[in-house]
């Protein structure tokens, strides 16, 4: 399989070069892959993977044991906005538009020596959704997962307190809520390198952070309004699923 004519190359493994990852663990890092947030879950295999492409810190790499999955945007309805009077400028073909690719290598750090990290990156192709070119994109995976916290005492009008443990090797990126008047479930949303997921980083001193539990003014469904006899809840923690 090729993505971006030859930029993403994956072949199937010989019969020598066996997994040595778990399958299920490796599922799920790569379906709370952060980049694919709303793609549409394919299929996960283990081949060899060459990228001829390189970006800052980033290097090509060439027939690399690794784990993919494959995610698509294809058959989603995209909203664009109207061009009165104007015509899309033609673009070249695109094959893989509305794809991309997860690859985590699977290379175990040899034994009794210090952590070595295989490469674990997202190619996503390029893409034209309102007939407008956009161009292909290489980063570092992150996985996204949901972290402990506690609150800090009764909610101060919408807003929630709370001292939060921030994922070891990786920063905190958000929140999220949802429920009702009653009762009210958030999380609170961490990022990890999906290269640095087998290392050891010892875990960042816990943090004060404020939530903002009111209504937002940005498009779409607001948070549920709250009081002072509403229930706050803890949502799981661990990966959150990114791909549907």
């Amino acid at each position: 399989m090729k993505l971006d004519g030859g930029v993403v190359t994956i072949t199937p493994a010989p019969a020598s070069v066996k997994p040595t990852m778990n399958p299920r663990a490796i599922s799920t890092v790569i379906w709370a892959t952060s980049q694919i947030a709303g793609y549409r879950q394919q299929v996960l295999g283990f081949g060899l993977v060459t990228i001829t492409k390189h970006f800052g810190s980033i290097k090509s790499i060439e027939n690399l044991p690794a784990w993919i999955g494959f995610a698509t945007v294809k058959g989603d309805a995209t909203s664009c906005p109207a061009r009165s009077g104007q015509e899309l400028a033609k673009l070249p073909p695109l094959p893989s538009a509305g794809e991309a690719v997860v690859v985590i290598g699977d290379v175990p750090a040899p034994r009794n020596v210090a952590f070595t990290s295989p490469p674990a990156v997202v190619y996503i192709a390029r893409s034209a959704p309102c007939g407008t070119l956009m161009n292909s994109m290489l980063e570092v995976a992150t996985e996204q997962v949901s972290v402990p916290w506690v609150q800090d005492g009764p909610l101060r009008g919408s807003n929630l307190h709370v001292t939060v443990s921030p994922p070891a090797c990786g920063w905190l990126s958000g929140s999220s809520s949802s429920g009702n008047a009653k009762s009210v479930t958030v999380s609170i949303i961490g990022q990890i390198p999906e290269e640095l997921l087998g290392a050891f980083c010892p875990r960042p001193a816990s943090i004060n952070e404020v939530i903002h539990l009111g209504p937002s003014s940005s498009p779409g469904a607001p948070p549920p309004l709250v009081t002072s006899t509403t229930k706050i809840l803890h949502d799981q923690t661990g990966p959150i699923r990114a791909t549907r």
